[in-house]
């Protein structure tokens, strides 16, 4: 079970150029399916890091539910794509934007290596053997305890 689990958890590294942040948003307009989730079309490139590193290449509407999350071709909602292009700025280096996709979500990778998370489009469950993810539309429970007035003496 620990294999199948680390399949979706090894990261994999996103490029950007400034051109593409520009049609991210307008494309995910265009694409995006009925729950607001459009999914990152990402083409293999060499690696200059360790693991895997993809470049950003076009936006496209998702298959429709139940299906596979794949981290080389993530899942972004509008907030998502509008995060990515209002933050390019500040995250890119040398005209371009590294992003990490991992099981748990999308992070902008500051030039610095510092990671700041950017969001994730929906909920997931781990990987079985043979089997993709499956779309978790249980809603998430607090441990939080109910609140117990105080009294004031």
């Amino acid at each position: 079970m620990l294999t199948e689990s680390l399949q979706l958890a090894d990261p994999v590294l996103i490029v950007f150029r400034r051109d593409h942040v520009a049609q991210l948003v307008e494309g995910h307009q265009r694409f995006a399916d009925d729950a607001g989730i459009a999914i990152l079309r990402c083409s293999s490139s060499l690696s200059d890091h360790e693991g895997s590193t993809r470049r950003y290449h076009a936006i496209e509407t998702p298959a429709s539910p139940p299906r596979a999350y794949d981290i080389g071709s993530p899942e972004v909602t509008r907030d998502m794509a509008e995060t990515i292009q209002t933050c390019f700025e500040s995250f890119q280096s040398g005209g371009e934007l590294r992003i990490e996709s991992n099981a748990r979500g999308l992070w902008f990778i500051a030039p610095w290596g510092q990671g700041f998370f950017i969001g994730l489009a929906r909920l997931h469950t781990g990987v079985q053997a043979g089997k993709p993810p499956q779309h978790d539309s249980r809603p998430v429970e607090s441990e939080a305890q109910p609140c117990v007035p105080l009294r004031l003496r």
